[in-house]
Order: structure tokens, then sequence, then C-alpha cells
């Protein structure tokens, strides 16, 4: 039941995520300038990757692997 509860909450977090990240591109595309840092793309990709990760455990969590 524990594990059913942590993946929800990894689930949780992963929508979470890959809204704030789309918030972050969409700001960054819209407002960018050419002193901004070209870096800030692999920000936006990492945060992409996090989401991934945590609806993966999320998932499995809720799927029982874990128990």
């Amino acid at each position: 039941m524990a594990f059913r509860i942590i993946g929800i909450v990894f689930v949780l977090l992963a929508i979470w995520q890959f809204a704030q990240a789309r918030n972050g591109w969409q700001v960054y595309k819209n407002k960018s300038q050419k002193t901004n840092n070209p870096l800030r793309v692999y920000g936006f990709t990492y945060s992409f990757f996090i989401g991934l990760v945590f609806v993966v455990l999320g998932l499995s969590a809720v799927l029982g692997v874990f128990s």
C-alpha cells in the first residue's frame, strides 16, 4: 500500500515537472534575447528527462514492481 501511495506521488511530481518545463520553455521561446544563455535548452531537456524518470518510477511503484 505504501508503494502505491509513493507511486502516485511520483506520478503527480512528474506531471508538475512536465508542466514547469513546458512553461519555462514557452517563456524562453517567446521572450528570449540574444544575451540569454543558450545552455538553458540543456536545462529544459534535463527537466523533461527528470519528469520521465519520475513517470517510470511512479508507474513501477503503482504496478507493484518494487514489492
